[in-house]
């Protein structure tokens, strides 16, 4: 199964589908809020069956450029890191429904290939502009618990022509990265419909025992989503959680 609906619906689809325990995608984030409830679900789906494969819609593991950032970390290429800085500054045209905040839509890509790249984090600052009752655009502070380094992350619902673009600093070099960086539109496109190709074949051979490369699993989604929601209450909004209860 796969479930792409309006985020506020990921965390109820999932609870569906684990019931009936079939395998499943389920596009970024895995919840709308409530972390634990997600992990619980997991938790409970793996230990009725071990090798159910529950994964997170993070196609951006698979671009050649987060790969090739995955390489030279491997390689120890920038010694011991100092920082990183994300961004992602692009328009959003969708319907508000779909919006759902700049920090849950943009910016959990971002904050998955930081954790992909650089391990766990915990979150330090967060200061945001809303619009219509939504964060349009954020600067994020977190840590990088394993590399002991500042993360900055960027994100905006308004740039255009958008930029996407990280950059890591290490004591022995640094290097910048852009997921935009071919002249030619469409081979540009092409890059990016490679990663849901990509991301799909990795969940097909997930399910039959196969290397599943970089699939972000339920863990991960969980992981971001929880980062997520610590962001949003770092920068003072309202949690909805607390607000349904």
């Amino acid at each position: 199964m796969i479930i792409c609906t309006p985020t506020i619906h990921h965390g109820r689809d999932l609870c569906d589908v684990i019931v009936a325990r079939k395998p499943v995608l389920v596009e970024k984030p895995i919840g709308y809020d409530c972390p634990p409830y997600i992990s619980g679900l997991i938790m409970g789906a793996r230990s009725a069956k071990p090798n159910l494969v529950i994964a997170t819609g993070f196609m951006c593991r698979f671009h050649p450029q987060v790969q090739r950032a995955k390489m030279l970390l491997n390689e120890r290429y920038f010694g011991k890191i100092e920082s990183a800085h994300f961004k992602v500054l692009q328009r959003n045209d969708k319907p508000e429904y779909l919006r759902d905040g700049v920090i849950r839509n943009w910016a959990s890509h971002e904050i998955d290939i930081a954790r992909y790249l650089l391990g766990n984090m915990f979150v330090t600052k967060c200061s945001v502009l809303t619009s219509q009752d939504q964060d349009t655009a954020a600067v994020i502070l977190m840590e990088s618990i394993e590399h002991d380094c500042p993360v900055q992350i960027e994100a905006d619902y308004t740039t255009n022509p958008e930029v996407r673009t990280f950059l890591i600093r290490g004591r022995h070099g640094d290097a910048g990265f852009n997921l935009n960086n071919d002249t030619i539109a469409a081979r540009n496109q092409e890059i990016w419909d490679q990663t849901y190709r990509d991301e799909l074949k990795a969940f097909f051979n997930a399910i039959e025992g196969k290397d599943a490369g970089p699939l972000a699993d339920g863990v991960d989604g969980v992981a971001a989503l929880q980062l997520v929601m610590d962001i949003r209450e770092k920068a003072g909004l309202e949690d909805e959680q607390k607000k349904n209860v």
